[in-house]
């Protein structure tokens, strides 16, 4: 977002020199501005490549201290795991969430909910965790959902279940939603 005002007056800029070049008939002149024209989009490539990478591999969203590319693994697990028309319904703390759902893409029919509240049940739907030790994790799994993929990662796992076999509770107990510390609760819709 810092880009938004800069690539405009880039480009008005890059259209002026080229313009410029163009209409100096010394080809000393055009051969120089095409010449660092030709340097700057190639190092601007580079550039772009190498923090892309960086992101992809190594990078974090601001404060959750994660790379991008395991929320990634995570959305692809479960595009490989959920049936066609299955809702995905994302658990976990409000902004994990979000960036878990952003990593899904939006063409996938999703929603978030509170990993320590109650979990919804859903007729087709596919789980994905933000925690494998969450209390919606104990609560799905004693529900009988199956687990479909797992993506670990240093601090744990990112985990997908299916449909519980039984939707009995799934409504946790005040000592469950205790295990999420001080995290502040999400918003419901």
């Amino acid at each position: 977002h810092y880009i938004y005002l800069a690539v405009p007056g880039m480009a008005l800029s890059v259209g002026a020199l080229a313009e410029w070049s163009a209409l100096r008939r010394h080809p000393v002149w055009r051969g120089a501005v095409w010449a660092g024209l030709a340097t700057y989009v190639t190092v601007s490539a580079a550039t772009l490549l190498v923090v892309l990478q960086h992101v992809a591999l190594t990078g974090e969203y601001p404060a959750l201290a994660r790379p991008l590319g395991l929320n990634m693994a995570a959305a692809d697990a479960v595009r490989q795991v959920k049936p066609p028309d299955a809702l995905v319904l994302v658990g976990g703390s409000v902004w994990r969430t979000e960036v878990l759902r952003f990593s899904l893409g939006y063409g996938v029919p999703s929603r978030n909910f509170d990993d320590c509240g109650p979990v919804p049940l859903e007729p087709n739907a596919v789980y994905l965790l933000d925690d494998e030790r969450s209390p919606a994790a104990t609560t799905l799994t004693a529900a009988g959902a199956p687990l479909l993929a797992r993506v670990a990662r240093a601090d744990g796992a990112f985990v997908v279940l299916g449909p519980p076999r039984t939707g009995l509770g799934l409504q946790q107990s005040r000592a469950q939603a205790l295990n999420c510390g001080d995290r502040e609760p999400q918003a419901r819709p």
